[in-house]
């Protein structure tokens, strides 16, 4: 699949891709859009979006593309991406806990799920995976985010 996304859906239409049963995409999006799927954890753009998408495709940029390039000029950069799904399903239930888990960047992952999870199993599931009490989720890779969503699934 290849295209050049409207900025203002290109998430929703990003999400429709991972759930499709096309292998690869080449699409420009909005360099912010862009930023969002690259990010790295830690960084300030890494949120529950770039998780679900990293955990399910492998994103990779080809050129990011001025707004000059353009005719009539946008007001925005671009970025051209690779976009190949991996070998793995899709799982709704990861979303929700993806935003839930992300739902306030500056909480710890603890204060984020102790209103839908027994803080208790979050703790026990925190440690036994290796991961501390205070946690972030922003700290998490998305593999690692899976790990703990699937711990937490089998404990409630």
């Amino acid at each position: 699949m290849v295209g050049n996304l409207p900025y203002n859906i290109s998430s929703k239409l990003i999400k429709k891709f991972i759930l499709s049963t096309y292998r690869c995409a080449i699409i420009m999006v909005q360099k912010e859009m862009g930023l969002r799927l690259l990010a790295k954890i830690n960084s300030k753009d890494y949120s529950a979006f770039s998780a679900l998408c990293q955990y399910s495709l492998s994103v990779s940029k080809i050129i990011e593309i001025n707004e000059t390039a353009f005719i009539p000029q946008p007001k925005v950069r671009s970025t051209l991406l690779f976009l190949e799904k991996k070998d793995i399903a899709f799982n709704e239930g990861y979303e929700k806990f993806l935003k839930l888990i992300f739902l306030s960047r500056r909480k710890t992952i603890l204060n984020n799920l102790k209103n839908n999870y027994d803080p208790k199993l979050i703790i026990q599931s925190l440690v036994s995976l290796g991961f501390k009490k205070t946690s972030r989720a922003q700290e998490l890779s998305p593999t690692q985010l899976f790990s703990l969503y699937e711990s937490l699934s089998k404990l409630c």
